[in-house]
């Protein structure tokens, strides 16, 4: 086990009167050695402190961490980590080659195997062009890549990554994505957070969802999917008929286009829907399965947690 969070809490005291607020709720969550675990969950859910309380920025009010079968306060595991902010921020009169080469210094890496490994990443993160460019200079997304590219400047077996796909376009998410895999296939343990899940669908081995500072769904991501169950969707030819008896199931889909109208819905309400639309006399084009998505799963959470 590369990473493990047991019964991980933490309490801050605010105002004048210093009220206590209770942050993480008994987090607990473990990450394997080579695989890639997604942690979701809404804005002010905890992610980030957890991530601080693991990399030692923030002392637990209570709560057990074990990175590499060691405390996670041992200082011999920090050369083993890199870490990626939600919100980087770096010297900006620097350029992107001085950047790293602080960076691989302050990790003890030195002479020419420092070099070839800026080069290296330069190449992986796609900023070789700009490596001589003052950050001030860089775009949101280069500032992110070349955060990408300090995190691994000592070659770490767990990165922690917040947020890594903040502010990238397309094609800057589709090289972090690469570059990440190519990490796992490594053996290298990657424990990230983000909003877009389509990307962590893409990439995580296992996610867990925090809410409210506690940890509702923790599993592989093949289990979650399937345990979610199936969805469906109908198309149906659209024509002058009255939808409302359609429209009126709940929790159901309904997506208006010129020429026909598609339906999803939940298995259980596969029999209900296809009775109103045989009652209608609509045209049914096609009903076939939709498999559930990270993005299906979340939004149903949402839902109950806000309850």
């Amino acid at each position: 086990m590369v990473l493990k969070v047991e019964n991980l809490v933490k309490d801050f005291r605010i105002g004048f009167f210093r009220n206590k607020v209770h942050i993480l709720k008994n987090v607990s969550f473990s990450a394997e050695k080579g695989e890639v675990f997604g942690v979701v969950g809404p804005n002010g859910a905890g992610k980030t402190i957890t991530f601080k309380c693991i990399l030692g920025f923030i002392e637990p009010t209570s709560g057990k961490i074990s990175v590499f079968d060691k405390p996670n306060h041992d200082y011999s595991i920090r050369k083993s980590i890199g870490y990626l902010p939600e919100n980087p921020y770096f010297y900006e009169y620097l350029t992107g080659y001085e950047l790293l080469r602080y960076m691989g210094s302050l990790h003890g890496i030195k002479g020419a195997n420092l070099y070839k490994r800026i080069d290296y990443l330069f190449q992986k993160v796609n900023l070789t062009n700009f490596k001589n460019l003052q950050l001030r200079k860089y775009s949101k997304g280069m500032n992110q890549r070349i955060g990408i590219a300090q995190a691994i400047i000592n070659d770490p077996e767990l990165l922690i990554l917040d947020e890594p796909m903040s502010g990238l376009d397309p094609i800057g998410r589709r090289e972090v994505i690469d570059l990440i895999l190519e990490l796992k296939n490594e053996g290298k343990t990657v424990v990230l957070s983000s909003h877009i899940l389509s990307d962590l669908e893409a990439l995580c081995d296992r996610v867990c969802f925090i809410f409210g500072g506690k940890v509702v769904i923790e599993g592989s991501l093949f289990e979650l999917l399937n345990k979610a169950g199936m969805k469906y969707e109908a198309i149906i030819r659209k024509n002058e008929d009255d939808l409302s008896s359609i429209k009126s199931i709940v929790n159901m889909e309904v997506l208006e286009r010129d020429d026909y109208i598609s339906l999803k819905f939940d298995e259980m309400q596969k029999t209900k829907v296809i009775e109103e639309i045989n009652k209608s006399k609509m045209e049914l084009i096609s009903l076939h399965p939709l498999r559930r998505s990270l993005e299906d799963l979340y939004t149903k959470q949402t839902d109950v947690s806000n309850q």
